[in-house]
């Protein structure tokens, strides 16, 4: 009976509260400061930095990598704040139409802030990429939106010493990373494992070597190949055994 009793109390006082809630509102806003709101918040100009949306890219240098790959630079005319792992949607009109794809960012985060200058590095593959080799000239007009992804080191979750595997046009994430750590954005040591067909295959591998260091380590793997200074086959869990010891 008690606990009935006080339910219905309970209850009524909730009423109470209720029939007043309009006068309540009226006096809090009543006391609530005069000042205009601000035109922009902090936050919001930091988030157009982090993520503007599509920027107007211009094509101003193509570098032939190898027979199937190049590396296309675009000016973006302002800063790009991005991670190296990450990637940017890379769209052109082609036609009548737009035509939109991935590439993961292969320049260094330095450049991007510094010049505002991008880098993909495409192969020959696909529609897009195809179009790309036919049709990109210096001087084009492209749209360019991210960065986005995670696939970059956090101190946070990941350990200091990090082991990559790379196939092919694979590499150009870790190929950023690699920049980054000779340039100090990204503090931790990476040993690369980049495996390809032959040694003609293999992307970026004189910038690679000139990067190499206490904290960057690469091992060039060929499966249709024997040559000395290179290993032969595939990435294998003994074959990272014997260059990672912790």
């Amino acid at each position: 009976m008690a606990y009935r009793f006080k339910k219905q109390i309970f209850g009524f006082l909730d009423l109470i509260r209720f029939s007043k809630i309009v006068d309540i509102r009226k006096a809090k806003l009543a006391e609530g400061s005069a000042a205009p709101l601000p035109e922009d918040y902090r936050v919001n100009a930091t988030a157009r930095i982090l993520h503007p949306g599509n920027r107007k890219a211009i094509l101003t240098e193509v570098i032939t990598e190898n027979a199937d790959t190049k590396t296309y630079v675009f000016d973006l005319g302002t800063q790009m704040l991005f991670r190296a792992g990450q990637y940017v949607m890379l769209s052109a009109k082609v036609g009548d139409g737009y035509v939109a794809r991935p590439y993961a960012v292969s320049s260094s985060p330095y450049a991007a802030l510094r010049e505002g200058k991008v880098a993909v590095t495409v192969k020959k593959a696909g529609f897009f990429s195809n179009w790309l080799f036919d049709n990109a000239e210096v001087g084009g007009e492209f749209a360019i939106n991210g960065p986005s992804g995670y696939f970059h080191y956090e101190s946070l979750k990941d350990r200091p010493l990090v082991v990559g595997v790379a196939g092919g046009s694979g590499i150009t994430p870790f190929y950023s990373m690699a920049q980054a750590i000779a340039e100090g954005s990204e503090d931790f040591r990476l040993v690369l494992f980049y495996g390809a067909r032959t040694k003609a295959d293999l992307v970026f591998k004189e910038k690679l070597d000139a990067l190499v260091s206490d904290k960057f380590k690469v091992v060039y793997v060929l499966s249709d190949e024997e040559k000395a200074e290179f290993e032969h086959g595939f990435v294998t869990a003994e074959l990272i055994k014997k260059y990672v010891n912790e």
